[in-house]
């Protein structure tokens, strides 16, 4: 057995297997399309806990990262983190692929910001910087070297992820709250923007 399904095994006892956030991965797509009713659960969820969510429901929502809190995502990841393990081994055929480098710059962020400590015990940190280690692969390289997923630099994709959003579609329920350095960082490339405008 490589170290790819080892690691695999070792996610799968040290990450907790209930669901104690109350969202499937269908209430980010429904965040990502302005709270359009016609999206909850679109990707057909049934699962009891993470170990048994597809790969193509992984393949088709990415946007978990940018519309659920850390918590909510810490419960996801490791799901997350052996689709990665599958993909490097070439295991997996997908129609989107932006699933595992959201997954390598979360993980990257929260390591960079010390978040990792509220989220994660040291068993299952363990497991996070070994799968860090195996995912610097070619086809992930580029996660490890471009600026990580909330860095300001050069990050218009994330900013229009953002403008998405508005006050009045946070007030709606849907999605309760985003995660504060989320909007922190709305803000901020908000005042980027207006000073680039400026410079013109």
């Amino acid at each position: 057995m490589n170290n790819h399904e080892n690691l695999k095994l070792e996610i799968l006892k040290v990450f907790p297997k209930d669901n104690t956030t109350g969202r499937i991965l269908s209430d980010a797509i429904v965040a990502d399309n302005w709270g359009d009713q016609k999206y909850i659960n679109c990707l057909s969820e049934s699962w009891k806990d993470w170990t048994e969510i597809t790969n193509k429901q992984i393949d088709n929502c990415s946007s978990l990262f940018a519309f659920f809190e850390d918590k909510e995502i810490s419960y996801f990841v490791p799901r997350y983190m052996i689709w990665v393990l599958d993909d490097i081994q070439n295991k997996i055929e997908y129609e989107y692929g932006c699933s595992g480098d959201s997954t390598i710059s979360w993980l990257l962020l929260i390591s960079k910001n010390g978040v990792i400590n509220d989220l994660f015990n040291n068993e299952q940190q363990d497991c996070i910087s070994r799968f860090l280690k195996l995912s610097r692969t070619e086809d992930y390289e580029f996660c490890f070297t471009s600026p990580n997923y909330l860095d300001l630099n050069d990050h218009e994709a994330l900013h229009e992820e953002f403008k998405k959003s508005n006050k009045a579609f946070i007030e709606s329920g849907i999605m309760p709250s985003f995660n504060k350095e989320l909007l922190e960082l709305e803000k901020s490339l908000d005042e980027l923007g207006t000073l680039n405008d400026l410079e013109k």
